[in-house]
């Protein structure tokens, strides 16, 4: 996954904040970077990232200075057309050191500057301090993969991969954000746009980019959904057109210097996943299901057995190797309420701590994997539906400052 942190103060400050509370913030996402950690400081400037290694795994390490030495980067994430653009920016005059994409990343920003996240294809979040005017670009992917949150204390900017590393400054207050608390318990669910629970602590949105300059902040929107449907097409002709993108995205992304694997659940979109990967990768590998060991607890069979069934008939169907992963009752409370304190926020799917804990035994043999996490959110997601009907209306008068509630509750940000 990888972390990334970075404190910006104004050109003519300083960063108050010494090298062990630093490296205390960074190596909070020690599991989001469990291979490599480096700090880069110079004058107004902190940034500090966890590695986790998937391309070129001697080289890439970050943060990343340019050839010139004018420009910083620190980034998290994968681009999977970075083959393309090393072809163009070659034909620029750059030439890479590396195969690690973090090289083309800054390569993109040196040839085409804050236009260059429009070409970049991936998941991604990162920070480019420039230097010859003291600026600072960041940047989030189109679905929002990759996370990226944002504070201010003392007229200083900072920025992280995880809401915990933010908390960890020590001057930081923890002020709850009471709107956002009670949309969170009104649905259960974490639709908060670029709100977090903590007050003064928001995220970049899916699909944005922010240019900071002289203390002044503008957000660019990069990226929308298309709602062009002049160019509508026949139903035979988008469902080939979605196969024909499914099997590209799944060969890109199976590009890695390290093992690849894939969580299979035995539904539709894991399933389907698999299929393309038997198609675009011949050799085995490894598969995993993971669930409550419900079993276990009540002497019974139940629908997540099911699961576990439908997951190894597809193993089987494949020729991956098929293992399971079951989290009994007790185990699941005490890593949930773990996991509590890693997000710093309130957990909204069941699924998470399964997740967790496919993620953490398959990290014992491959370092990338592939699941069908996210296809409900391309289709439509969740955000509509999970907003009740009293928790939307509020929200309205709340943002025209017309609630006639508590007068605790502050307008939500931004």
């Amino acid at each position: 996954m990888c972390g990334i942190l970075g404190i910006v103060a104004g050109p003519a400050e300083a960063v108050d904040l010494d090298r062990k509370q630093i490296l205390a913030m960074r190596d909070t996402m020690q599991l989001r970077g469990p291979d490599a950690a480096g700090v880069f400081e110079r004058r107004n400037l902190v940034f500090a990232h966890r590695r986790l290694s998937i391309r070129d795994i001697p080289a890439g390490k970050q943060p990343w200075l340019s050839d010139d030495e004018q420009c910083v980067l620190v980034y998290n994430g994968e681009v999977y057309n970075d083959g393309e653009l090393r072809r163009e920016l070659a034909t620029l005059g750059h030439r890479f050191r590396t195969r690690c994409d973090t090289e083309v990343v800054m390569a993109a920003y040196q040839a085409w500057g804050a236009e260059c996240v429009r070409r970049l294809r991936g998941m991604f979040a990162f920070a480019i301090y420039d230097f010859r005017d003291d600026s600072l670009f960041l940047a989030r992917d189109r679905f929002g993969i990759k996370p990226l949150f944002l504070t201010e204390i003392n007229s200083q900017l900072l920025f992280a991969s995880s809401i915990h590393a933010l908390l960890a400054h020590p001057k930081f207050t923890r002020t709850p954000h009471l709107p956002a608390l009670s949309h969170y318990l009104s649905t259960f669910r974490l639709t908060l746009g670029r709100e977090t629970v903590f007050a003064g602590l928001w995220q970049l949105l899916p699909g944005e980019s922010l240019h900071r300059r002289d203390g002044k902040i503008q957000i660019t929107r990069c990226w929308s959904y298309p709602t062009d449907e002049e160019d509508s097409l026949e139903y035979e002709d988008a469902v080939d057109e979605l196969g024909a993108g499914l099997k590209e995205s799944v060969e890109l992304r199976l590009v890695s210097d390290v093992p690849v694997g894939m969580f299979l659940s035995g539904g539709v979109d894991s399933n389907t996943l698999a299929c393309l990967i038997r198609e675009s990768a011949p050799s085995s590998m490894t598969a995993q299901c993971g669930g409550g060991d419900t079993a276990q607890s009540n002497g019974s069979d139940d629908h997540q057995s099911s699961d576990f069934t439908y997951a190894r008939q597809c193993a089987e169907h494949v020729g991956f190797d098929f293992g399971e992963v079951r989290v009994p009752p007790r185990e699941y409370l005490e890593c949930w309420r773990w996991m509590l304190g890693q997000y710093a926020t309130p957990l909204s799917t069941p699924t998470d701590v399964i997740l967790y804990r496919l993620a953490r035994q398959m990290k014992k043999s491959v370092g990338v994997v592939l699941g069908g996490e996210g296809a409900d959110e391309l289709l439509c997601g969740y955000a509509v539906q999970h907003w009740a009907g009293h928790d939307y209306e509020t929200a309205q008068q709340l943002a025209c400052r017309t609630w006639p509630g508590s007068s605790a509750a502050a307008p939500p940000m931004r």
